[in-house]
């Protein structure tokens, strides 16, 4: 037992040497393409990224229909609390977050519209006698 133990031990040292190797390799690949102008970095990390996420909704896949939680997390109160919080300079990103965030925003708009009401500052000007305004 002690042996096979052994063994095991050795050949994932040998695997994580490896691994460490293949990543060196990896990355002088990587800047290699990059500083001849063949590979973009972003473009690269953005694909791998979207492989990962794949390979993750592969492994966990999602229910077909959405879930019924994530309609009732936001009912257009929860939206009201969330853009409150949130600030006013918010209420154009907060729809982008989710379809059903989105639908509670817009089932509240007069609710939003009076808790950020619509004002003109005017600063500075003159009146008819071309005096400055104060």
């Amino acid at each position: 037992l002690q042996l096979a133990l052994e063994e095991q031990r050795l050949s994932l040292d040998a695997l994580h040497q490896r691994q460490a190797e293949l990543s060196e390799e990896n990355a002088a690949l990587r800047d290699c393409l990059e500083s001849i102008g063949i590979l973009c970095g972003q473009a690269f990390l953005s694909r791998l990224q979207r492989r990962r996420f794949q390979r993750v909704l592969n492994q966990h896949p999602l229910p077909a229909r959405p879930s019924k939680t994530l309609e009732v997390l936001f009912t257009p109160e929860l939206a009201v609390n969330i853009a409150a919080y949130s600030g006013p300079c918010s209420l154009q990103q907060l729809p982008l977050v989710s379809k059903a965030l989105s639908r509670g925003m817009a089932l509240c708009a007069t609710q939003l519209d009076q808790l950020f009401p619509s004002t003109i500052y005017i600063i500075g000007g003159a009146g008819s006698t071309n005096q400055p305004l104060r």
